[in-house]
């Protein structure tokens, strides 16, 4: 999963709390497992180190994502605002969009 800097914080704080509180509603709880093992690689030019269960940081702009492109696996769900959107298309490694 690709995601910008913000999308990070976010899940960070939502998911982690989900995945611990027992009056968490099932559905999340049973997201927040998945996501919890999901690898994370957040695209941002200011953070250095990230929180989040197997989440690093992306460096390389362009080349990162193209370097992560490269790797076997499964597709790269990227989910975040306007700035790693804009960043995405922008280097050319966006292959769908959906809203």
């Amino acid at each position: 999963m690709l995601i910008g800097a913000a999308t990070h914080r976010e899940f960070l704080g939502h998911w982690q709390d989900a995945l611990t509180s027992s009056t968490a509603p099932a559905n999340e709880r049973k997201f927040a497992a998945i996501a919890a093992r999901t690898p994370h690689f957040v695209l941002s030019r200011t953070l250095r180190t990230v929180e989040w269960p197997n989440a690093s940081v992306l460096a390389g702009g362009a080349d990162g994502i193209a370097n992560l492109k490269r790797q076997d696996g499964r597709d790269i769900i990227m989910w975040g605002g306007p700035t790693v959107a804009a960043s995405t298309l922008a280097f050319g490694h966006r292959d769908r969009a959906n809203r």
